[in-house]
């Protein structure tokens, strides 16, 4: 009867202490599932900031081709301006040279 008493004590024990290590272990997923929660989070709000910045590139990236493509509409509005005063001024020289020739 002694030995049975034991052999109970034992296992008692035995399950109280499995009982304990499940707790420990049941407390660890809960903290690691809050971890991972919250990294989760995190990662969602650098993936919707990088999206923004991408959106931003983009639009930066627009208005200046943008601004590149009216400075070259407006350097070739210069040089033609400057083509056609120059070939009035030869014109100009050539007539008043022509008619003093004459």
């Amino acid at each position: 009867m002694l030995q049975m008493n034991d052999t109970l004590d034992k296992g008692t024990r035995s399950l109280e202490n499995s009982r304990q290590v499940m707790d420990d272990l049941e407390a660890s997923a809960m903290d690691v599932s809050s971890q991972l929660r919250s990294n989760r989070e995190t990662l969602e709000s650098a993936h919707n900031k990088l999206k923004n910045s991408n959106n931003l590139t983009s639009r930066a990236r627009s208005v200046l081709r943008r601004m590149e493509n009216r400075e070259f509409r407006q350097k070739t509005a210069i040089y033609v301006a400057l083509g056609v005063v120059a070939l009035v001024i030869l014109y100009m020289f050539y007539s008043i040279l022509f008619k003093q020739t004459r």
